[in-house]
């Protein structure tokens, strides 16, 4: 935040809040170099480091001055001309110089949100991006997109991750029509705007060049579409069902945000499905051969597998990254992954047993954990 928030040509209010609280420490540090924090070689290694409070000017007041002594002794510690650092002292130099980018952070992140409030954020109403969150106007009256900072006041925004400029952006409206008497089609459109969504985040967002956007939207496409899909659409099903168990109409919103969690299995689906074909040395999926088997793809297939696992999580985050709940479907996805993964062990490690370690106990728990948990328990 205190990154973008800097006048356009020049220092980045983070920079300014650093070099303000360090010139005004430096004479402590300069009056204080002849006491000597030190650490001896026993506790570099694990034991306890005795640090003089002195020596650190530990606040023992208030929180604010605990902020503020934070700020001056830490950046304070930082090397002034001519200091030099003894190798027995890099734990502590490191945390000091932690400290202080860190205090000199939230000074600016405080700043820019005091900046922010006298912006007019718009609410997410639908894909919400850059534009919609930094226009200005120039002289003539047109228009003109201008750097926008991260709009921490708005729910779900992560300060750490909203950068380049453009992010997060966030999907809450639905205008195209579910069709519940047609679902398998309604669930395939919705698939294949949430591939749309994800393949236009790259170039901007990623800086992802032209002809890796096209490798990726390959990938996708190839992995993801052309199955049963009853994992998505059993999701789907269930949430319908459960509303109205509770006396409520499916809307248009609940319909596609059910189809949005049902594609958010089916990418988990698709991104294990590849990383088992190249396990098992399979030939086909799905009536065409494996992904890791075309031509140009082999091993990059496994960067390949590990994208479409993300993308799990980039759905997620676009379109229940506002909600309260978000932290519980990240959760539940992230557990059903590790089960599965589990099972998928299980299978695997059976080329390296006995006859007879292959009991019906394990086939219980490999059909358990590689199948049951992301096939009928996570999207119910």
């Amino acid at each position: 935040q205190g990154w973008s928030s800097g006048a356009p040509g020049g220092r980045p209010q983070a920079i300014d809040s650093v070099a303000a609280a360090g010139h005004a420490g430096r004479e402590r540090l300069r009056k204080k170099r002849s006491k000597t924090v030190s650490c001896s070689s026993a506790s570099i290694s694990g034991s306890a480091c005795s640090t003089p409070r002195e020596a650190m000017d530990e606040p023992s007041s208030s929180s604010s001055s605990s902020s503020a002594a934070l700020r001056g002794s830490a950046l304070a510690a930082l090397p002034a001309e001519g200091l030099t650092v003894r190798s027995s002292e890099l734990p502590l130099a490191s945390a000091t110089v932690a400290c202080a980018l860190a205090a000199g952070f939230a000074a600016a992140a405080a700043a820019a949100r005091r900046g922010s409030n006298r912006r007019s954020w718009r609410s997410a109403t639908r894909s919400v991006t850059v534009a919609e969150r930094g226009a200005g106007v120039a002289g003539d009256g047109a228009k003109t997109p201008v750097e926008a900072p991260c709009p921490a006041t708005m729910p779900g925004v992560n300060p750490a991750a909203c950068w380049p400029a453009g992010k997060p952006r966030f999907t809450t409206e639905y205008p195209e029509v579910y069709d519940l008497a047609d679902p398998k089609a309604s669930f395939e459109r919705v698939g294949k705007i949430l591939l749309k969504e994800m393949e236009e985040e790259l170039p901007d967002l990623y800086e992802m060049p032209t002809k890796e956007i096209e490798w990726v939207a390959r990938s996708l496409d190839y992995n993801t579409l052309g199955g049963k899909m009853n994992r998505g659409l059993i999701c789907v099903q269930t949430g319908v069902e459960l509303m109205k168990n509770q006396g409520k109409e499916p809307t248009n919103r609940d319909l596609h945000r059910f189809a949005v969690l049902g594609w958010a299995v089916e990418l988990l689906q698709a991104c294990m499905l590849m990383a088992d074909d190249m396990m098992d040395g399979s030939l086909t999926r799905r009536g065409a051969p494996c992904w890791y088997r075309l031509p140009n793809v082999g091993l990059l297939a496994t960067n390949d597998f590990l994208m479409v696992e993300m993308f799990v999580y980039k759905v997620l985050k676009r379109h229940f990254g506002q909600e309260p709940y978000f932290v519980w479907l990240v959760d539940l996805f992230l557990e059903t992954t590790f089960q599965t993964e589990c099972g998928q062990l299980l299978d695997s490690i059976c080329a390296n047993c006995e006859l007879e370690e292959l009991t019906t106990e394990r086939w219980t728990l490999l059909v358990k954990y590689k199948t049951a948990f992301y096939s009928f328990y996570l999207p119910v």
